[in-house]
């Protein structure tokens, strides 16, 4: 007889279960601030973006926000993703390069570990990632780059994570300027109620579908103290939560949401010392303070339940002052005013509109004008309604003057030229100009002079690639302050792939252990990989740069193996022409 196995999402639906135990007041309380915080940060995106931007920009992107029709038209809409394709070019040559980077354990630098990190960002996919969010800073600037350390991967032994958030549930502190110096920011997922209860089993038990403030059982708990120590704008805490669960897409499915707050409340602790007197001693208590959550706070809830509240797990990097959260802003362009800059796809979706209406309006006028008509002599005895006009049909008239066939006048040429203009206009508001594109200009041009054009013409691409450099210091130092604090365990990130090869191994950093990590950053400039690519087997051919470094570079698959065997051979060609007789 066959086991009988049911799907984790419905075990225990058909079963009565026991009153679930709802938010207390404290809980609620701390689920009302969350929600002006996030109102506050919707409210500031809405402003500079406009309402529904990122939903707008996921249906220009995947191109279906046309209405289609069973009936034909006389006006099919034209696509032209002319924009969609520049913008995905743009990302991948910003994110064309892996990082390289130093680490050094007490003073010293620190070969192994830097060849086992350089593993775990590959295995990780951590580029592929990159360019997830450098595709989406190109429709919402900025996009998020989320990281975590999760310890069930790899056996056991852990890994850290990275991925692209979507940018409609990132919810940052309005008044910031950047990632360093917000004061809050939410962010939210949604999970099946059973991944609730395994990823939080202590109070994701209470956690029900569909369930808000007002479906649970009401109970008072005295006593608590989850409140957040943050000055709120004065108006009504309570607002309306997000929609949700009620919508067809997400299912039974319920959302949690995550809080990373530099919450400034203070514990008070006493300081007992001696003080001298003229009767001696006495004893003295002097009243002090500190910070209850001196690198931040995290607060997961649901639903108005809280799952998690405590101090903010994150390591701090070694520029932040009070902490630092596991998001990264990723911009595409500069943001003097705000945390939000201008999405790039504005700078060239007008021009693209105008380009499809221009190109549907021509479709349109070559359909019901360009028809050529026929013209047939009343004295030809021709039935008209048996003439079809068909290939290779034939016709008995009488007369001089066979049927004739007239064509209208031609659309003016420049008519068609317009939209072509405005796509090469979107073309070079992006950043990609003839140079560019590899289209030489009039007249011999020397390589030089064309390698000193097309750099000047790729201005956009380096200062994109400048603002995505602190992004990459960010998330290389935070990947590995991860792993130095998470990773407790040795773990084999490379196996052998020769007996000369050892491969790489973890292992974990001693507590009392300084160490720091440095990005070089002309390893994640465009301009300088390209350079480099150009450079390199020119110098190789003098001899002046080993066949490992050269090989790397050029990201020639196991350039490791073929430059040790390339040093083989030639040790090997040197010692033949000492034992060759003279």
């Amino acid at each position: 007889m066959a086991a009988m196995v049911e799907a984790p999402f419905l075990v225990g639906m058909e079963k009565k279960s026991e009153p679930l135990r709802g938010p207390s007041p404290a809980e609620m309380k701390v689920s009302r601030q969350l929600d002006t915080l996030q109102r506050m940060a919707d409210q500031e995106r809405d402003q500079r973006w406009g309402p529904n931007w990122v939903a707008e920009m996921k249906d220009f992107y995947e191109l279906n926000y046309y209405p289609s029709t069973a009936t034909p038209s006389y006006r099919p809409r034209i696509v032209l993703p002319e924009l969609q394709y520049l913008l995905m070019s743009e990302s991948t040559d910003l994110t064309n390069d892996s990082p390289k980077c130093y680490i050094s354990v007490n003073g010293k630098r620190d070969e192994p570990r830097e060849n086992a990190f350089a593993a775990s960002w590959k295995q990780g996919l951590f580029n592929n990632r990159i360019f997830d969010a450098v595709f989406w800073s190109q429709f919402a600037n900025p996009a998020w780059l989320h990281m975590g350390f999760d310890g069930n991967t790899r056996n056991g032994k852990g890994s850290v994570w990275l991925r692209a958030r979507d940018p409609e549930t990132v919810h940052p502190d309005p008044h910031a300027k950047n990632d360093r110096d917000w004061s809050f920011v939410l962010f939210d997922d949604w999970f099946y109620v059973d991944e609730v209860k395994r990823r939080w089993p202590e109070q994701g038990h209470r956690v029900r579908v569909g369930a808000g403030y007002d479906d649970y059982q009401d109970y008072a708990e005295s006593g608590s103290h989850f409140d957040l120590s943050m000055d709120l704008p004065p108006g009504p805490l309570r607002v309306d939560a997000p929609e949700g669960f009620e919508h067809q897409r997400n299912g039974p499915r319920v959302r949690v949401r995550y809080a990373f707050v530099k919450d400034y409340a203070r514990d008070s602790i006493r300081e007992i010392a001696g003080e001298k007197t003229a009767q001696g001693f006495e004893l003295v208590i002097k009243p002090m303070a500190k910070w209850s959550y001196p690198g931040g706070r995290f607060i997961a809830e649901c639903n108005g339940i809280i799952l998690a509240d405590g101090p903010n797990w994150t390591p701090r990097l070694p520029e932040d002052d009070f902490g630092t959260f596991p998001l990264f802003g990723v911009w595409s362009m500069p943001h003097p005013s705000s945390i939000y800059g201008p999405p790039p796809v504005r700078y060239g979706k007008g021009p693209q509109d105008i380009a499809e209406r221009m190109y549907t309006q021509l479709i349109e006028n070559m359909i019901r004008t360009n028809n050529v008509q026929c013209w047939i002599p009343r004295d030809s005895n021709i039935d008209i309604d048996a003439y079809g006009g068909l290939p290779g049909e034939v016709q008995v008239y009488d007369g001089d003057k066979p049927p004739t066939m007239t064509s209208p006048p031609q659309i003016p040429q420049h008519m068609t030229q317009i939209p072509e203009v405005l796509l090469q206009k979107v073309a070079r508001y992006i950043g990609f100009t003839p140079e560019r594109q590899g289209q030489a200009g009039d007249g011999n041009i020397s390589p030089e002079l064309f390698d000193a054009s097309l750099f000047q013409s790729q201005s956009l691409l380096r200062m994109k690639a400048r603002l995505l450099a602190e992004t990459y210091q960010r998330v290389t130092q935070m990947a590995f302050y991860m792993m130095a604090r998470f990773k407790v365990v040795e773990d084999r990130l490379k196996p052998a792939r020769s007996d000369t090869d050892k491969g790489c191994t973890w292992t974990p950093l001693p507590g009392s252990a300084e160490c720091d990590l440095e990005l070089d950053e002309t390893s994640i400039d465009a301009m300088s990989s390209a350079i480099m690519r150009k450079l390199v087997p020119a110098l190789a051919k003098m001899n002046m740069i080993p066949a490992k470094f050269a090989l790397e570079t050029l990201g020639v698959p196991h350039a490791e193996e073929m430059a040790a065997e390339a040093t083989r051979q030639l040790e090997l060609a040197a010692l033949a022409k000492l034992k060759r007789p003279r």
